[in-house]
């Protein structure tokens, strides 16, 4: 039983090796990575292409993700009632401010983006970036920063280091919290090119029924373009957040009687 475990242990980390920046990979690329010898590897690389997970490109003879791996995850998309009940509002605020939409829910410490609405109809790759994104540098994470209490915010602080992903990033503690202080008090987080120097958002946090954090929606805009746009865009971000957190169950008063 323990030689299973290990063995889909191994499988799981080939799969996570994976990625945007690196779609693919060869057997000793994935050796070298995970310090497995090759033998082993090909014998697991050969599983997993069996059960359709993996796929050889025959112009590289490198591997990349197979194709079931993308329906298993159009199911759990499809599945999330965050994304039911916000498909609709975020695919409206799209097509009224002209701007890429995303949703969004806190897994380990990270924002996964669940849920993207585009202005536009035209066919194009529509995922340019990784879905996991970090909180405390992108409007859509900060969003869920704001919906911490204090003690939640501090263990998140206590168990994070804070990267600089471009000069803009907030890498202190103090100002960080003074960050999501402010945002708290205004109800929508603004990422200013801190995560990515061409990319700045306005988001805010979407509540369950509890009043607890269910996930975020964020508008993805120009870093230039957000002093001119914010008092519009933060008020049209946090009406579809308001909206989605109704369909979601939360209403103020119900939520304060269940604390």
């Amino acid at each position: 039983m323990a030689k299973k475990v290990q063995s889909l242990q191994r499988a799981m980390k080939i799969l996570r090796l994976f990625s945007l920046h690196r779609p693919y990979l060869g057997i000793s690329e994935i050796s070298r990575e995970l310090n497995i010898s090759k033998g082993t590897i090909q014998g697991m690389v050969q599983t997993l292409s069996d059960e359709g997970l993996l796929r050889k490109d025959p112009a590289t003879r490198k591997y990349l993700l197979g194709l079931d791996l993308y329906e298993l995850g159009v199911v759990v998309a499809g599945s999330l009632e965050l994304n039911q009940k916000a498909s609709a509002p975020a695919n409206q605020l799209a097509k009224r401010t002209q701007r890429l939409i995303s949703v969004a829910v806190r897994d380990n410490n990270t924002a996964l983006i669940t849920l993207d609405a585009y202005p536009r109809v035209e066919p194009f790759i529509s995922r340019h970036f990784e879905p996991r994104r970090p909180l405390y540098c992108t409007a859509i994470g900060k969003s869920m920063l704001v919906a911490m209490n204090d003690s939640e915010l501090e263990d998140y602080l206590d168990a994070t280091k804070l990267l600089p992903y471009t000069v803009n990033t907030i890498t202190k503690r103090q100002l960080l919290l003074a960050e999501v202080h402010e945002a708290r008090l205004r109800g929508y987080a603004i990422n200013r090119a801190e995560h990515t120097l061409t990319r700045g958002g306005i988001g805010a946090p979407i509540l369950q029924r509890d009043g607890k954090l269910a996930g975020s929606i964020a508008i993805v805009i120009s870093p230039d373009q957000i002093t001119a746009n914010e008092d519009r865009l933060s008020s049209e971000v946090k009406n579809a957040a308001a909206e989605i957190s109704r369909y979601m169950g939360y209403f103020k008063e119900i939520a304060e009687r269940m604390r």
